[in-house]
Parts: structure tokens; sequence; C-alpha cells
């Protein structure tokens, strides 16, 4: 039997959407909160495969949301602007931070988007 890896050319990407849905399954079925891991995995390959590409960023685009929601009503201004022509680097952005930080896999997912957002994202 061959090894898929070695005959198709996406396998590598594929195995890493398939793992990214299997966690977000595995978070979903525990009620545990995504954490660095689960977030790596989301967003490693977004350049290659669709799938993951759109679970980063809606998984981003609701952080962003909620975050700028409740500073909203807490403040009266957004906490992250985010240019549009920034939004396609977020990704990247957060799996260097993770492969960069082994121990944000740990982390909460929310834990690590704050910061690489209030780093980088701050409404002036």
């Amino acid at each position: 039997m061959q090894d898929i890896n070695a005959t198709h050319p996406h396998a590598r990407w594929l195995t890493a959407a398939v793992l990214a849905i299997t966690s977000l399954s595995g978070v979903a079925a525990s009620n545990n909160t995504p954490n660095g891991a689960t977030l790596l995995s989301m967003c490693t390959g977004t350049d290659k495969v669709r799938t993951l590409a759109v679970m980063c960023h809606s998984y981003t685009n609701g952080y962003i949301a909620a975050a700028n929601f409740y500073a909203i009503k807490r403040s009266g201004k957004s906490l992250f602007c985010i240019p549009e022509n920034s939004k396609q680097h977020i990704p990247l952005l957060i799996t260097s931070r993770i492969n960069a930080t082994p121990s944000l896999k740990s982390r909460p997912a929310s834990d690590i988007l704050h910061e690489i957002f209030s780093q980088n994202f701050t409404c002036k």
C-alpha cells in the first residue's frame, strides 16, 4: 500500500484540515475552551486549504466582533481596528507567534488572540 503523503501533493494540508476539524469537534463535545494548539491547527495551511482559511478567519472574526462589541458597550469605542489589507495576514501572525512560543499551545485561544491583536491592531 502506498503512502498517501508520497502520492498526493496536498495530503499534508488535507491531514491538517482533518486534524483541525477533529480537534474542534473534541472541543465542542467536551465544552473545553479552545487553546493555542486548536488555534494553530485551524490557522496552519490556510494558504493551501480553503477549509482551514474559513475556519481560522471565522474564529478570529468572531473573537474580534465579540471583543469590539463589549468594548463599545463599556467604553464607547472599538478595541481592535484591523485594516482590510491586514486581515489576510492574521493566520500567519497567529501561527508564527504560537510556533515561536510553544508554551502558548496550552493557553486559551482567546488570551492568545487578545495579546496578538492588542500588540498589532489596537485602535488609536
